[in-house]
């Protein structure tokens, strides 16, 4: 018996949106524990951090990928993206702003790795620019 994960298209723009936003907030999380254990020495071993940043470098590169490469945006249909939920309007350029927040903390958390190991830092940066 496998244990997969199939994932599905958004129907809708709403449907996208709420997969984004989902995974955004597990990404938070993500760095919260991150800069929380880095701050209290919890995450102070260099496997430690490696381990930590690969999950974060994986999970930024998701929303970069999900911000401007989905599938909706190929559908001419509901093209450009915009979405009002709750009052608040979502377009485009939402989806980049949500992205280059997470860069800048993965941008953040590589520079505890460059701290304690600037060869595995270069490895790692270079599989972030991957």
């Amino acid at each position: 018996m496998s244990n997969s994960i199939v994932f599905k298209n958004p129907k809708s723009r709403e449907e996208f949106l709420e997969v984004f936003e989902n995974i955004c907030g597990i990404a938070e999380k993500a760095f919260q524990l991150f800069e929380e254990g880095a701050k209290t020495q919890d995450i102070k071993e260099k496997e430690d951090i490696k381990r930590h940043l690969s999950y974060l470098i994986g999970i930024t590169k998701t929303i970069r990928g999900l911000r401007g490469d989905s599938v909706l945006f190929q559908n001419d249909d509901i093209r450009p993206f915009f979405v009002e939920k709750d009052g608040a309007q979502y377009d485009q350029d939402s989806l980049y702003k949500a992205e280059a927040y997470f860069c800048d903390k993965l941008n953040s958390a590589l520079e505890i790795l460059k701290q304690a190991d600037q060869k595995t830092y270069e490895s790692f940066l270079e599989m972030w620019r991957c």
